[in-house]
């Protein structure tokens, strides 16, 4: 019984806590703006990562 309610609880909380993140990404959303993101998009070199830098 024990092990029962505690996965239950378990999922519960990750339930909550996947709402909650939603929840935040869609705040955060609300408050971006695509200007401001190109404007600072615009001030970064377009150069060839270093070796180690690269994804494989």
């Amino acid at each position: 019984m024990y092990l029962l309610t505690s996965s239950l609880l378990s999922h519960c909380q990750y339930r909550y806590q996947r709402g909650q993140a939603a929840y935040y990404i869609e705040v955060r959303k609300a408050r971006g703006n695509w200007d401001k993101f190109r404007q600072v998009l615009s001030k970064v070199p377009d150069v060839e990562p270093e070796d180690y830098d690269k994804l494989a």
